[in-house]
C-alpha cells in the first residue's frame, strides 16, 4: 500500500471520527420541519417513510386561552 493511499485512509477515519463527535457534543437540530393539517398528517409521513425519510411527531399548533403559556413542553 502507498504512503498516499495510507494517508487517505487516515483522514478518512479522522473525518468519520469527527462526524460522529460533532454529533455527540453538539446540538445538530431537528433538520427540517413540515407543518401539515392533522387530516393529512398521516399521508404525509406514509409518503416521506415510502422515499427513505424518518418521520417524527413533534407537536401541534393550537389556540390558546388568555394566560395560557405560550409554548407547552412535553418529553
Amino acid at each position: 500500500m502507498s504512503l498516499q493511499s495510507r494517508k487517505e485512509i487516515i483522514f478518512h477515519r479522522y473525518d468519520l471520527l469527527f462526524i460522529q463527535k460533532v454529533d455527540e457534543v453538539f446540538n445538530c437540530g431537528i433538520g427540517m420541519v413540515l407543518v401539515v393539517a392533522a387530516a393529512d398528517a398521516a399521508g404525509a409521513k406514509s409518503f416521506l417513510e415510502a422515499r427513505g425519510e424518518t418521520v417524527y411527531r413533534l407537536g401541534e399548533i393550537a389556540a390558546r386561552a388568555p394566560g395560557d403559556a405560550a409554548v407547552e413542553m412535553d418529553s
